[in-house]
């Protein structure tokens, strides 16, 4: 797994959700969307300091990938404490 950065926006740095966060990374979206992708990593927060401890389900996540460019995917935390990236839920 090759994460470069993790940063969040203005919103979530001030500790507003739901926010956003970018994520620039060299792995493929399959790669990304692994179970626990997230696991042990932090949010840059650019100069702030944050006043949430990590992700929450209330972050949607830009990532860019290799294989398919941007993409939109939600912050997801499972019930085994596993940090995951997955596809937004349809809207009926």
């Amino acid at each position: 797994m090759a994460i470069n950065s993790i940063t969040a926006s203005t919103e979530v740095t001030l500790g507003i959700l739901p926010g956003f966060i970018f994520i620039n990374t060299s792995d493929t979206l399959a790669q990304v969307m692994a179970t626990g992708y997230l696991n042990g990593q932090s949010i840059s927060p650019s100069g702030y300091i944050l006043p949430i401890s990590g992700f929450s389900n209330l972050m949607m996540a830009i990532v860019s990938t290799s294989d398919s460019g941007v993409v939109n995917l939600v912050v997801n935390i499972d019930g085994s404490n596993n940090v995951n990236l997955v596809a937004p839920a349809a809207i009926p």
